[in-house]
């Protein structure tokens, strides 16, 4: 029998240690296990931090906080599960490397099988991505879009999945001849493996022009689709605008106006006036209506009222002048906004010292004050007090200073505002009980008696008070400056009427006293601008507007009728919404209330009043139009 020699017997050790590889210890478990996978569960990470394919993982505020500006963002690849490739396999195949160089110069002709490395077939188990460290350090960024609005616009979350990973690439390499088991473990990540799983690719945004807040529409399965912003359903009358239409104040109305209240800034300094102006030929305004008369005195160095004691009015500088000196060069025209009845406010924030302003003079304290009282006794009518329309003195006061405006100034016209009772405590007016007021009327009406509220002479007596003013007052201007337009705010509370006579039943005549419907037949005014503030966003609202559109259309005989706008009770698109409908409706023209406050969004403090602004130029007069 012959002796094995020594090169048979190292050749059948070498092949029985490649059959039968030798046991993992527990420290290389605990090494070769940090991330290895059993099943479906990823372990050696905290599963929390995940987040599930199609979970959202970006919101949007109602001012964009996660808009962007130029091309979208990829998101971070992600980490590949298989970057820790199974230790096990690498332990014997040393045995084998060193036992093989051993034998190398004795055993030519048989060589070891070498140890295959595969990676898993398609039918193993898929592999989720690496979850990221942490929930937000790691989250990817995903692009959004935001419809151009000041309400709150609400934009919805974007939903992102990640695009499908290739099998080859997301399963992990392992041995065939010796699979490792998973040991959980917090050991700091190891070293990425050559295989990687393709990355997540966030699918490109696509802007659409839309009036409403956007939708996020989530990406095809396999091919990248396109984020657009979809369409909401619109405010009520609300129709799809592009930005680069012509809007309705391009080419009309006949009127297109901006009302510039003394509230807050506009045209107070020289430096407010140059950004009116520019601001209104930017919008294509022709009609600035500026509040030259607040509170019993005047934005204005040359009437019979007192100077504005305003702080923000640099002193000799004279607002009303510039105003007109500067609109007038880019044939803007001017009308002097004026409150005849109004002298005093609670919030006034400077005092009133001037000993010839009307409420030091004639105001609470004075034995023969002029201040409108109501069936109480109060002089307060929330936080303003008037001058009672009924006592003669206080109307001739309102007329003379009115004149005064109209001689000193080359004004187009004069605007009477608050020429009206104010609102009742109930549904029966019950103001206009000054002393003077109520001798008046006993002396007219051969009475000794204080009348009710609720007495139909008294009312109707009232009511004619409010007739005379405005009437004096449209004869005084017109002697002192001929020519000059004469137009009236109008009140609009709740829907509109089919008729003349109807509008007996309205607030309007019964309760505040205002019957504008007459002076527009008796030729005492020339333009009514309807205080026609509704919100679109209300359904009701929206036909309470169209109503009165079409009733002021239809009693305006000789003479002229504007919708005026609450800007600021809507968004930059329902205002569009509303300018438009008024032109289509066929009124002389249009005005917006106001300048300083031209949509929701100021109004609640959420927004820029110049970037307000811009969007609603671009709107009104089309985006082309609005640069030039």
């Amino acid at each position: 029998m012959r002796r094995p020699s020594f090169a048979l017997l190292a050749i059948t050790l070498t092949l029985s240690l490649v059959a039968c590889p030798r046991s993992t210890t527990a420290a290389e478990r605990q090494t070769s296990g940090s991330q290895a996978i059993t099943g479906d569960t990823v372990t050696g990470v905290d599963p929390a931090v995940e987040p599930a394919p199609g979970k959202v993982v970006g919101k949007a505020t109602a001012e964009g906080s996660q808009s962007v500006a130029g091309s979208p963002q990829r998101p971070p690849a992600p980490e590949s599960s298989a970057a820790a490739a199974p230790e096990a396999a690498s332990a014997s195949a040393d045995v084998v490397r060193s036992t093989q160089e051993k034998v190398k110069a004795e055993a030519q002709v048989v060589k070891p099988a070498p140890v295959e490395v595969r990676p898993a077939t398609a039918a193993s188990t898929p592999m989720r991505p690496t979850p990221q460290v942490t929930a937000e350090a790691r989250r990817p960024a995903v692009p959004v879009t935001q419809a151009s609005q000041a309400k709150p616009a609400v934009t919805e979350p974007t939903v992102v999945k990640p695009s499908p990973l290739k099998a080859a690439s997301a399963q992990p390499v392992q041995s065939k001849s010796a699979p490792a088991k998973s040991v959980p473990t917090k050991s700091a990540p190891p070293t990425p493996a050559p295989a990687r799983p393709a990355p997540m690719i966030t699918s490109p945004v696509e802007t659409v022009s839309a009036p409403v807040a956007s939708k996020a529409v989530e990406p095809a399965p396999v091919k990248p689709a396109v984020i657009k912003s979809v369409q909401k359903p619109a405010a009520t009358h609300q129709v799809a605008e592009s930005r680069r239409a012509p809007g309705p104040l391009q080419t009309g109305p006949a009127m297109r106006g901006l009302w510039v209240d003394a509230f807050g800034p506009g045209f107070k300094t020289p430096g407010e006036v140059d950004r009116l102006i520019a601001d209104a030929r930017a919008m294509n305004i022709n009609t600035l209506f500026v509040q030259a008369v607040k509170r019993g005195d005047c934005y204005c160095n040359g009437s019979l009222l007192p100077r504005t004691e305003d702080p923000a009015v640099p002193a000799e500088f004279d607002p009303l002048a510039d105003v007109l000196t500067k609109a007038h060069a880019h044939g803007i025209k001017v009308h002097a906004w004026v409150i005849p009845t109004a002298v005093s406010n609670r919030a006034v924030r400077y005092p009133v010292t001037n000993p010839e302003h009307v409420v030091n003079a004639h105001g609470e304290g004075d034995e023969q004050d002029w201040l409108m009282r109501n069936s109480g006794g109060s002089m307060w009518a929330g936080n303003d007090q008037q001058l009672d329309i009924g006592h003669p003195d206080a109307r001739r006061y309102m007329v003379d200073a009115i004149q005064s405006v109209a001689a000193a100034y080359n004004i187009d016209g004069v605007q009477l505002d608050r020429v009206r009772y104010p609102d009742p405590s109930g549904t029966v007016q019950d103001w206009g009980y000054n002393p003077g007021a109520v001798a008046a009327y006993q002396a007219e009406s051969e009475t000794t008696e204080t009348p009710a509220p609720g007495d139909a002479r008294w009312t109707a007596w009232r009511r004619e008070q409010v007739n005379a003013l405005v009437s004096e007052v449209s004869g005084a201007v017109r002697s002192a400056r001929p020519g000059t337009v004469i137009s009236v705010a109008a009140i609009t509370y709740g829907a509109g009427p089919r008729t003349r006579e109807a509008f007996a039943s309205t607030r309007t005549y019964a309760e505040v006293l205002q019957d504008w419907p007459l002076w527009l037949a008796d030729g005492n005014v020339d333009l009514v601008v309807l205080m026609n503030y509704k919100r679109e966003a209300h359904a009701g609202q929206a036909r309470d507007f169209d109503s009165w559109n079409r009733f002021a259309k239809s009693v305006k005989a000789g003479g002229q009728v504007a919708a005026g706008t609450a800007l600021y009770l809507n968004t930059a698109q329902e205002n569009l919404v509303q300018v438009r409908r008024a032109v289509e409706q066929g009124l002389d023209g249009w005005v917006g209330y106001s300048y300083r406050t031209p949509e929701l969004g100021v109004e609640e403090g959420r927004k820029a009043g110049d970037k307000a602004y811009r969007e609603l130029r671009s709107l009104l007069v089309g985006e082309s139009a609005a640069r030039h």
